[in-house]
């Protein structure tokens, strides 16, 4: 039987370079075990002329690849050029739902709720928050990079100026307390709901992938809510445009139970600690078959572009 031959894209230039790598060497541990595919690893750093002298050689490129110029439509662009198949979503998808203020747009226009917000722009007047707390954040990064919860104007100050460093817009959110959720969208089925539970205030990089954040599948939340975020993350996952694999992040209002979306992730991360494979194990697929299940659902779109 012929071998399917995946090039696996990790690494990059963007801040999250290190998931990428460990997402990366996740995905190349199972692929590497089973003998109907041969895997050749690219790092977009320093590898695309190799990527191109090879583009005849591949059957579909596995981007795991997170942040800028891996997550917001660059590469896949690049791939579009070079006509290679890819997983995960497309140009326009993957640019929208990496532009938080962008994708909140159209949240909002198909009846999503977000959080109320502010945009700053760099060289504008500094816009000042109405009360505090507030949640401050680079529009285009990802793994809460950048991200930091004001109480005062003092704290604000100096986290604008952080997160301008990472990009140059930046959006003021109102804090919402209240509980953390996600939930993933494999194909066209929403996975079940992930409750995180963060030892520290929130769900920053460190408690992302050092594995002292509390995550519980289901979600310890009602049937109904179950049920609404599901459809949140399904609703989100169609309005932009994306394809295989998303997650969408979420908070319960404390104050309400109202569930608000913050952004949605289409290439989420796949380490030991990532939350995908958690919800996946939960749906009953192991890691190797939630990779096999990305990889057909990429198979399946390319086939369904030829007819």
């Amino acid at each position: 039987m012929k071998k399917l031959r995946i090039a696996l894209l990790m690494g990059g230039w963007s801040a999250e370079r290190a998931v990428s790598l460990a997402s990366g060497r996740e995905v190349l541990r199972v692929l590497k075990e089973d003998p109907c595919y041969e895997v050749k690893v690219y790092d977009p750093k320093d590898g695309l002329w190799q990527l191109i002298t090879h583009q005849k050689e591949i059957d579909l490129v596995l981007p795991i690849l997170h942040g800028p110029y891996g997550e917001d439509g660059t590469i896949q662009g690049f791939l579009e050029l070079l006509q290679i198949p890819y997983a995960f979503s497309g140009v326009l998808a993957s640019a929208l739902a990496m532009d938080k203020y962008r994708s909140r747009q159209i949240f909002q226009a198909v009846g999503l709720p977000v959080p109320r917000y502010l945009v700053l722009k760099r060289g504008e007047t500094l816009k000042k928050p109405a009360q505090y707390p507030v949640v401050v954040k680079p529009n285009r990064q990802g793994s809460s990079i950048g991200v930091s919860i004001c109480q005062d104007f003092t704290q604000f100050q100096k986290a604008v100026k952080k997160a301008f460093w990472y990009d140059e817009i930046v959006l003021v959110e109102e804090y919402i307390q209240g509980k953390e959720i996600t939930v993933a969208v494999l194909g066209e089925r929403a996975l079940p709901v992930i409750e995180i539970v963060p030892k520290k205030t929130f769900f920053d990089f460190q408690a992302k992938y050092n594995g002292t954040t509390e995550e519980i599948v289901p979600a310890r939340i009602s049937l109904a809510l179950t049920k609404k975020a599901q459809e949140y993350a399904l609703k989100a996952h169609l309005a932009l445009g994306c394809r295989g694999l998303s997650r969408t992040d979420m908070l319960i209002s404390q104050k309400n139970n109202q569930l608000y979306l913050l952004e949605l992730n289409t290439i989420p991360g796949l380490t030991k600690e990532s939350l995908v494979p958690k919800a996946a194990k939960a749906a009953g697929l192991d890691f190797k078959a939630l990779i096999i299940e990305i990889i057909k659902l990429a198979f399946k779109e390319e086939d369904e572009k030829k007819t």
